[in-house]
């Protein structure tokens, strides 16, 4: 059944997706600079 089913997938176009390894528009350094911040401070809860 599942074979079948991937068979209509591709035949109606749609495409094996993956995931993109980052965002083009994204910031490295501010993502390491978030990771360091504690998640209360983050979430503005203190």
């Amino acid at each position: 059944m599942l074979p079948s089913l991937y068979a209509l997938l591709h035949w109606l176009g749609y495409k094996d997706l993956m995931p993109r390894t980052s965002h083009p528009g994204s910031d490295p350094a501010a993502q390491e600079r978030f990771k360091e911040v504690p998640a209360r401070v983050a979430l503005g809860s203190v």
